[in-house]
């Protein structure tokens, strides 16, 4: 079967993101024996144009659209990204007859939800490589995809969720289609070459959508990942490579044994990620420097005790202290999250944060956000339904976001006032700014 996959993901704030689903997808299907060509619209000044130019040459029988993200997740600037998904899709739509396949993360956060606000007939929720396939043979012989884990369609006039698919054994699996990328490009405007050790996180942050899965972290053996990393550096011949895990000290015993693995083997690779304080001793950092860790992001995002507890970070005001003790005796960079307006949230909390921080890292790079998007399945889902901030009936495919009554909308102007004599430190719209006036824009 001929198949074209767009990845339709234009947001590029800090860097660019190596579209890691959209070539999942396609090395799956490619070594299912199809014919899969990719568009990566992130690069493109006339996006609908390119689809038509696209389809036009490509023929394709079935159409895979990848989206990475519905929304940009701001409380005070949001964006949607769902209207321009909308366009791409009438581009699709008036350039082919051949069935259109929705898929990425961004869509399996809301799948029932999305097929029907963009009318496409079937869609992929979750991890494509044990079942996408399966799915594509029931579109090409015409029959409903019942059973088939991850797969959305209509029935009767709605959507059906056949679940959200999840891959457990890692090895064997075929390898991401890094060719069909410009990886060049990504690698020239700052992004890294992304690699899992693991999918899913054990941590039980109130506001995270993964926080709403029960099976938690599915991990993957040191050897598959290393060998992972051998592939992308001889394909794309570049050593820089970022770990997308939601964290990646956690659980530490596997992290320890991962960078251990790479110590072993010598791999010359330079690698960032993100972690936070649960669970990260000065043993690990040492480990991840001397297997190549050239920076971390610190995702606190809350330094009051208040808030850690509200947010369920599972760490103390103390455990900061000492994670950026250590990243600092090691002379590893890092940078730090906030993120205000969540449950129990008041400018006392606020400021004590920031009061906190800046005794303990007022050098350090951090950007604050304002407002938490609320997900379906979180427990700030249910604080947020209990307050009455949730209408009964309400999809969540609309953004709402919850911004605790004790605060308002002026606390961004008041927090980049506060920022003004910290170089480093950064509201969202003052980095947006910020990265605007750089581009020219």
């Amino acid at each position: 079967m001929r198949i074209s996959i767009i990845s339709v993901n234009r947001f590029r704030e800090p860097n660019p993101v190596v579209p890691i689903g959209a070539a999942t997808v396609a090395g799956t299907l490619r070594a299912h024996g199809h014919e899969v060509c990719l568009l990566d619209l992130c690069h493109e000044d006339a996006p609908e144009q390119a689809i038509l130019s696209h389809l036009a040459a490509s023929e394709p029988e079935l159409v895979g659209i990848s989206l990475r993200n519905l929304e940009n997740n701001r409380f005070i600037d949001h964006q949607s990204f769902l209207e321009e998904a909308e366009r791409f899709v009438k581009a699709v739509k008036s350039a082919t007859s051949s069935p259109i396949l929705l898929g990425g993360s961004g869509y399996s956060l809301f799948p029932g939800e999305v097929l029907e606000r963009l009318d496409v007939p079937y869609g992929f929720a979750g991890e494509a490589e044990d079942s996408v396939a399966a799915l594509v043979d029931c579109i090409q012989k015409g029959v409903p995809p019942d059973g088939v884990p991850g797969a959305c369609y209509f029935f009767e006039g709605r959507a059906v969720v056949a679940g959200v698919a999840k891959v457990r054994r890692f090895a064997g699996l075929a390898p991401p289609a890094f060719d069909l990328l410009d990886c060049p490009r990504y690698l020239a405007e700052g992004a890294g070459m992304p690699i899992e050790s693991k999918r899913g996180c054990d941590l039980a942050c109130s506001y995270c959508a993964e926080s709403a899965d029960p099976e938690g972290a599915r991990l993957k053996p040191s050897e598959v990942t290393i060998a992972e990393i051998e592939r992308i550096v001889a394909e794309t011949g570049t050593n820089q490579v970022f770990f997308i895990d939601g964290v990646f000290q956690h659980p530490p015993d596997h992290a320890m044994a991962l960078c251990r693995e790479m110590i072993s083997r010598k791999l010359n690779v330079v690698w960032h990620t993100d972690v936070n304080p649960v669970g990260l001793s000065r043993e690990l950092l040492e480990a991840m420097k001397e297997a190549g860790c050239g920076g971390v992001a610190l995702g606190v995002e809350a330094a009051s005790e208040e808030m850690l507890r509200s947010y369920r970070k599972g760490f103390t005001q103390q455990d900061i202290v000492r994670a950026v003790e250590d990243l600092r005796a090691l002379g590893m960079p890092f940078m730090m999250f906030l993120l205000f307006g969540g449950p129990g949230e008041t400018e006392d909390t606020v400021w004590h944060a920031l009061d906190f921080l800046s005794g303990v890292a007022r050098d350090a790079p951090l950007i604050m956000n304002v407002g938490l998007r609320v997900y379906k399945g979180t427990p700030l889902e249910a604080t947020a339904r209990q307050e009455g901030r949730i209408a009964p009936g309400h999809n969540m495919l609309t953004p709402t976001y919850y911004l605790s009554e004790s605060l308002d909308e002026g606390l961004v102007d008041r927090l980049d006032e506060y920022c003004r004599d910290r170089p480093g430190w950064f509201t969202y719209p003052a980095l947006q700014r910020r990265m605007q006036q750089a581009a020219g824009g």
